[in-house]
């Protein structure tokens, strides 16, 4: 019984009071409500107990019971309320729950949680310059696109990135997110914590990056996304957690602090840490994805909530005995409904919103249509087109093939074999320095002959439409027989001008 429980019992006698302090009932207010009961003798017979002294309160401090008490009673009286006092007490026994029914809270509809729109922003550094280069985060970037693709999330995939360009994208990846929309960050690359923070480095970092002007603060990402409230934000930070040194920590703390000032709470955030605080995290030679992403893939279709998604991945961790005991991952949530990257997506209400932000990614997602070079004098013609670099937006591949100059559009589609001379020559491409072109590699077809294909890197470095420069090489004497610069137009990123 709580120490503000009322039981109301009729009148009560010095005798009752006696034996309630027997029983030390403790915190208890027993108080006289009812009206004073008719004697159970004949109708219109009282007893001499009812002519009585004012009521009186009697606080018995020993017991720590307040009762309001009528006195005296009569021989009959006593032995009537005595038996009264045991029902009481009987029910004063009783616990709580089978005294009162709580009834049970509302339950809530989760089965209807759904998604106004799905977006993601993938970052993954691996080629950096100062620091060790890392193996696995295209690999693990490619893996997480893949599954939320799966899941109808539009996904923006970023390779490298220099610390302009971070900031950038995540200016721009905030246009796509608004009410109801479920959002999904990730970063894999080197990064470290600072007061409780993390700091993502880009890669053109210093091999001592402990300045806060060499790195991403976590601070500034969601100081970025604080104007826009999605159902869910989910953060997942694949990157070391290491301390530095204690010298440093003071330019941090003093860079965080307008940040603090303007945070503002919310109930939508999860933060899924691939290790804790001080600790590194690790890939494993020869695995294709780092230790976070090799076990969080197999959970990311799943029907449950993210909460319990990243608490599944952890146990699968704790049960690898390779990095069990240096890798803990980490979880913080601030979410209130059981949010899932599977629920369905349902933009009824936010049509206008949902095609603004289809657009806007569409427009980084496009291909340009293969562009015909026509070399007149050697009668031939080079035909460039493309082919996506997985989900990545930064990437893509660019093939060149060579083929015999047809007057006739209407020939073009007609199945041809290749000329000797067209056979016999294979189109380079040269790009502009900002971009990264690897090495060529042919691909021999017996009808269509030898074409060159490269990737393409760091598309979001172009100012402006895609050019190149063909230079047609005979195989023969390896000799440049003839270049043409030409415009290829935009492809995936590049139609958003990232250095203005």
């Amino acid at each position: 019984m709580s120490a503000h429980e009322k039981i109301s019992f009729g009148y009560v006698n010095e005798f009752l009071l006696s034996e309630l302090v027997k029983y030390q009932i403790q915190g208890t207010s027993i108080t006289i409500a009812t009206p004073r009961p008719q004697h159970p003798r004949d109708a219109g017979e009282r007893c001499e107990c009812w002519v009585l002294p004012r009521p009186r309160c009697v606080d018995v401090a020993a017991a720590g019971v307040a009762i309001v008490i009528d006195v005296p009673w009569c021989g009959s009286c006593r032995s009537g309320n005595l038996e009264n006092l045991r029902e009481i007490m009987a029910s004063m026994n009783v616990s709580s729950e089978e005294k009162v029914a709580i009834p049970p809270a509302p339950e809530r509809d989760d089965a209807q949680l759904v998604a106004a729109d799905k977006v993601a922003l993938i970052i993954s550094n691996c080629m950096y310059q100062h620091l060790p280069k890392l193996v696995t985060p295209h690999c693990d970037a490619e893996t997480l696109a893949t599954a939320l693709q799966d899941l109808k999330y539009k996904t923006v995939t970023l390779a490298d990135l220099t610390l302009t360009e971070m900031k950038f994208v995540i200016k721009e990846y905030k246009k796509l997110l608004g009410n109801g929309v479920y959002a999904v960050f990730y970063f894999v690359g080197h990064g470290f914590e600072v007061n409780g923070q993390c700091y993502l480095l880009p890669v053109e970092a210093p091999s001592e990056a402990h300045k806060p002007e060499h790195c991403l603060s976590m601070d500034f990402v969601l100081h970025e996304l604080s104007d826009h409230n999605p159902a869910l934000n989910l953060l997942l930070l694949d990157v070391c957690r290491k301390f530095i040194p204690f010298e440093f920590i003071s330019a941090f703390v003093e860079y965080a602090e307008p940040f603090k000032i303007k945070h503002r709470p919310n109930r939508n955030t999860v933060y899924g840490y691939s290790t804790s605080g001080g600790v590194g995290a690790y890939e494993i030679k020869g695995e294709m994805n780092g230790v976070f992403m090799k076990y969080l893939k197999t959970h990311l279709h799943q029907p449950v909530s993210v909460i319990q998604m990243i608490n599944d991945t952890l146990r699968d961790i704790e049960g690898d005995e390779k990095v069990c005991d240096v890798q803990v991952p980490e979880l913080r949530s601030t979410l209130t409904r059981p949010r899932s990257l599977t629920d369905p997506l349902v933009w009824d209400g936010h049509t206008v919103s949902f095609d603004h932000h289809t657009i806007h990614w569409r427009l980084m997602h496009e291909l340009p249509n293969p562009v015909h070079v026509r070399f007149d004098e050697l009668a031939l013609t080079v035909t460039i087109w493309f082919d996506f670099c997985g989900h990545f937006t930064n990437k893509v591949y660019v093939f060149s093939s060579v083929g015999d100059l047809v007057d006739d559009t209407t020939e073009e589609f007609e199945d041809r074999r290749l000329s000797e001379k067209a056979l016999s020559h294979i189109a380079y491409l040269s790009f502009p320095p900002e971009l990264d072109a690897s090495k060529e590699r042919l691909v021999s077809d017996d009808d269509e002959g030898v074409s060159l294909c490269l990737l393409l890197s760091h598309l979001q470095r172009s100012k402006g439409e895609l050019r190149c420069t063909i230079l047609l090489r005979s195989t023969v004497n390896q000799e440049v027989v003839a270049t043409r610069e030409v415009g290829i137009g935009h492809v995936l990123i590049t139609r958003i001008e990232m250095l203005k």
